[in-house]
């Protein structure tokens, strides 16, 4: 029986000295586990930083997005209100060029008519030299070259230009010189 005893105090031995192990064991794992939750919780912690630092930043994001979208939706309204200038300028750049080829197309009249007048003054001043006697009829022929004078004269103040390039009497379309009034004189003179 001692022999018993001494068996089952040995086992008794092995066992409390496993036991001893096996609660160190434990011990370790559970020190070694809440180190591993204290580094979790630490990287917790740090991922919740990273989070609110994300967020922020989104919002920074968001809030250039926005910036960005305002300033494309001016630049859009500037170049459409660039365009509509731009065709404004057109059209008055196309009327001006009416306006010149009008001008022009006068000017070439008044001119033919100056010709007119000029050859008409030719042979009046040799008709004055023939016949001194044609005085009264020189005359009156020189009223009717002075009221076509003044004629010419209104004609070319219908062209005149303001300061804003428009005619300075843009009341419609202005009439056309009054050259026919000229060519019957020169007519009834040959």
């Amino acid at each position: 029986m001692a022999d018993e005893v001494r068996k089952l105090a040995e086992r008794s031995g092995r066992s409390t000295k496993e036991i001893a192990e096996l609660v160190s064991g434990i011990q370790s794992k559970t020190r070694d586990a809440v180190e591993q939750m204290g580094k979790s919780m630490m990287i917790v912690s740090e991922s919740a930083d990273i989070n609110r630092q994300v967020g922020k930043s989104l919002q920074e994001i968001k809030a250039n997005v926005m910036e960005v979208d305002r300033n494309a939706r001016e630049i859009s309204a500037a170049t459409q209100e660039q365009s509509a200038g731009s065709s404004h300028i057109a059209r008055v750049t196309g009327n001006l060029r009416e306006v010149t080829r009008e001008i022009s197309s006068a000017t070439e009249e008044q001119a033919s008519a100056a010709e007119q007048i000029v050859k008409t003054m030719e042979r009046m001043r040799t008709m004055v030299h023939r016949n001194a006697s044609g005085t009264a009829e020189l005359a009156a022929s020189a009223e009717q070259m002075r009221g076509q004078a003044d004629r010419f004269l209104e004609i070319v103040k219908q062209f005149q230009l303001d300061d804003a390039g428009t005619r300075a009497d843009d009341d419609g379309p202005s009439p056309r010189p009054d050259v026919t009034c000229t060519t019957r004189f020169l007519r009834t003179r040959s």
